[in-house]
């Protein structure tokens, strides 16, 4: 998404009514069939429908094709959290996760162990 949401990065999103939607606005567009998109509002425009809008990414030449009719509620792009999508990817792979869960259990448990079974601070029995 360009400058306003670089690779890698997260982006925290506000809901926003609909009339609120201002052209320039970074919002979330989801369509049944594909992934949601987060692009730029180029055009809107209020019909009898609700409002419709044209989108953008910022890295593209030319507008999305086709328009987007807004729901009540817009999810609007509001800050950026960067390098954090990088994290979350990599917890997704084998070993993200080991590292991220099964090391710290691993190491919880090895200390317990060691609690259980050391003798020192303990009096004589």
């Amino acid at each position: 998404m360009g400058d306003s949401l670089p690779r890698g990065s997260v982006g925290i999103s506000r809901w926003v009514p609909a009339d609120e939607v201002e052209v320039g606005d970074v919002i979330v567009i989801s369509h049944a069939d594909t992934a949601p998109k987060i692009h730029r509002v180029v055009t809107i425009e209020e019909q009898d429908d609700g409002f419709v809008v044209e989108t953008k990414g910022d890295a593209n030449g030319a507008p999305d094709p086709g328009y987007s009719v807004l729901n009540d509620r817009v999810a609007v792009h509001t800050y950026t959290v960067p390098y954090l999508g990088y994290a979350a990817d990599f917890l997704r792979t084998p070993l993200g996760w080991s590292l991220f869960v099964l090391l710290p259990i691993g190491v919880l448990c090895l200390r317990t162990l060691r609690d259980i079974w050391s003798t020192e601070g303990r009096p004589p029995s």
